[in-house]
Formats: C-alpha cells, sequence, structure tokens
C-alpha cells in the first residue's frame, strides 16, 4: 500500500546569514520548545531544551515572531535577539471549566485502525502547527470529561518530540486562546505507534462549542533526520515525526502557516491509497472521555 506524506515543501535557494540567540524568561530561565518565524514568511525554527536557536535570514532587519504557551507573544527586530526575554502571560482560568470526575464511563470519539492509515502531515523544516477540531454534542452527555488524547505518529527516529495544544474556538471557526497554560510535551518511539496522553490530572470539561487538538512540529535538533532526495546536492533534512491522517467527508483539520491559521479544505485526487480518494485528509487523533 503506498503512502503520502505531505509537508506542504517551499524550497527557496538563496544567500542568507545565520542569526543565533537564546529565549528566556523574566527570571534567566531558559525557555524551550519557541514557535518562532520570520514575519509574513514561511521561515521558522524552534527553540531548544535550553532555550538557543538559530535561523538563516537573508535580512536581520526582519521581524522576529516569538510564540510559546504560558508566554505574551514578542515580536523583535532579528538584529536584537540575541537574548529575548518572554513575559510570562495572565492566564485566564475562567477559559477552562473545571470539576472532579467520578469515572467509571468512558466513551471514544474519533475511532481509527493504526493499520488503515497510509496518510502522513509532516513537517518538513518549518515549525508549522496542525489541529483537528472536535465539536461538542449530545452524545457526549455526562462523560463530558477529556481523559486522554490519542495520537497516531509514525518516525523515523527514537524519542522524537513534539508539543500538544488545546485551543480554544475562534468565532470564525479557526483556533483561538490555549485551554492550558503549559506545554505538553510528547516523546514518540520510531515506526509506527499511538501515543497516549492523559488529561485527567486538568480535569478539563468538553468545551461547549468545541476546542481543537494540535500538534506543533518542533525543529530541534533532536528531531533532524538525513533523507535523499533527487534533484538536490549536499545535505537534506527533515524533522521527525509525522502525524497520521485518515480519510473523512468533512473538513475539520487547520494548519498554521506563519503564525496564521488556514483550514486544509482540498481533497485528495490520487486513487493510491484508493480509501483517501476525494476525501480529506483528517488528523489521526480520538478522544476518551468519562464522567
Amino acid at each position: 500500500m503506498k503512502k503520502i506524506i505531505i509537508f506542504f515543501l517551499f524550497i527557496k535557494f538563496s544567500l542568507s546569514a545565520q542569526v543565533k540567540g537564546i529565549v528566556i524568561d523574566s527570571q534567566g530561565n531558559p525557555v524551550p520548545y519557541v514557535n518562532i518565524w520570520v514575519e509574513n514568511e514561511n521561515n521558522g525554527t524552534t527553540s531548544e531544551k535550553n532555550g538557543s536557536f538559530s535561523i538563516n535570514l537573508e535580512d536581520k532587519a526582519k521581524m522576529l515572531i516569538f510564540s510559546a504557551v504560558g508566554f505574551e507573544k514578542l515580536k523583535l527586530k532579528a538584529s536584537d535577539a540575541e537574548k529575548v526575554i518572554l513575559k510570562q502571560a495572565v492566564f485566564e482560568l475562567d477559559e477552562v471549566v473545571i470539576k472532579q470526575p467520578t469515572g467509571g464511563q468512558l466513551i471514544e470519539i474519533g475511532t481509527y485502525k493504526k493499520s488503515d492509515i497510509h496518510f502522513y502531515y509532516g513537517c518538513w523544516d518549518k515549525p508549522w502547527t496542525i489541529a483537528k477540531f472536535f465539536s461538542n454534542n449530545d452524545s457526549i452527555g455526562a462523560t463530558s470529561f477529556i481523559k486522554k488524547i490519542t495520537i497516531m505518529s509514525e518516525s523515523y527516529k527514537n524519542n522524537a518530540t513534539f508539543k500538544v495544544r488545546l485551543f480554544e474556538v475562534n468565532d470564525d471557526g479557526s483556533p483561538g486562546n490555549d485551554l492550558l497554560g503549559e506545554n505538553i510535551i510528547v516523546k514518540v518511539k520510531s515506526g509506527k505507534h499511538n501515543n497516549e496522553v492523559d488529561l485527567t490530572p486538568y480535569k478539563i470539561i468538553f468545551p461547549e462549542k468545541g476546542f481543537f487538538v494540535s500538534i506543533e512540529f518542533l525543529i530541534i535538533e533532536n528531531n533532524k533526520y538525513e533523507v535523499k532526495m533527487k534533484g538536490l546536492k549536499g545535505k537534506t533534512y527533515t524533522y521527525q515525526p509525522s502525524i497520521g491522517a485518515v480519510p473523512s467527508e468533512t473538513a475539520t483539520t487547520w494548519r498554521n502557516l506563519s503564525g496564521t491559521w488556514h483550514k486544509i479544505q482540498t481533497k485528495a485526487t490520487n486513487k493510491n491509497p484508493e480509501a483517501y480518494y476525494d476525501k480529506f485528509a483528517d488528523l489521526a487523533i480520538k478522544l476518551t472521555l468519562t464522567n
């Protein structure tokens, strides 16, 4: 069975210089896994675990945008980004309804079989974010506590890392503010696996307007993987892992490019694999809810 990986690849050859810096908080602690974009460009990176980052730029006068869970978004000229200080954001607790679950009753939303997945989303070398919308409905009923999220991944590297974020829904249907004020970091094994994220400690009730589960790809050294491609000289790298997708009649997946959300509304035109033809590629994510 043929496997399709969508990288959203844009290749641009140009002379550039490297900008290096470190991201810290107001206490001087490094901030890892910060999403960093060049303003209005498809060019970005991620800060490492120690807060350090590097990015290739043609012009150091361009603006960089720094975005991280729990911190205010910052826009800064690249020439001034040697030391970047992020300010702690004020997290509005009333964005999340918190109650005590009783447990015992479970339902699952978004069921899929790992063996049936032959379509994947990858990031190539950009810190894109992809998100799946889950709507609220009458079938949820009393089982409204979000117990866990299961995410299908494939990786050519062991311990490849990505970030999970939960978003509210904006009035236009796009992902909005964070539901949680902290990072959820997931490490995956090499190969094809389901990854479970336990949300029990957060005691989150399914939001009335629904919510998004998002995957934030990390452009860090640990995720770097060398690939061979015809027509390109020298070494070429992608960043692992890829995230599985299932064929769907409805479009529920969004992607964030250069800091802007766009709904993926293009159906697959390739008949191999046949199951995806004329369908939307919907992220392979499922929820387990409890009462």
